[in-house]
């Protein structure tokens, strides 16, 4: 496979898990400002993002295990690594998270935070990545 062939797999891949992972994001936030009817957010898609993050989080609390799967978790562990707070408090936040996920709670506006923080170290490799593939600063 060439370079390009490769590195463009890898921008879709990210591409896609953006994607979701903002979709359910959204959702979890109206559902946590009780603001799933005025959005048009059905249980349906409330446990489709609900599965999505747990499964997200679950990757990321690997990656931070040292078991890093994939080139999305590993852009995120880069940026964690980098972040001014450790591993174990990520760590703490994605088990508070996914546990309040497991118990189908609201989702609280601390734990969005983290969600949403992730999500930006995505999005910030997914941008590298395009810079690297057209040349661009």
């Amino acid at each position: 496979m060439s370079t390009l062939g490769y590195t463009s797999g890898q921008i879709e891949h990210k591409e896609q898990v953006l994607d979701e992972l903002n979709r359910a994001a959204l959702a979890l936030q109206a559902d946590a400002l009780q603001l799933r009817t005025a959005m048009h957010v059905d249980n349906a898609v409330i446990e489709w993002s609900r599965r999505i993050v747990d499964a997200f989080a679950q990757r990321v609390e690997d990656g931070l295990a040292g078991r890093v799967t994939d080139a999305v978790v590993h852009a995120v562990i880069v940026n964690v690594d980098t972040s001014s707070r450790p591993r174990e408090d990520w760590a703490n936040d994605l088990h508070e998270l996914r546990s309040a996920i497991a118990h189908r709670q609201p989702v609280s506006s601390a734990q969005l935070r983290v969600l949403l923080d992730l999500i930006r170290y995505i999005d910030r490799a997914f941008t590298d990545d395009l810079h690297r593939l057209f040349g661009r600063s």
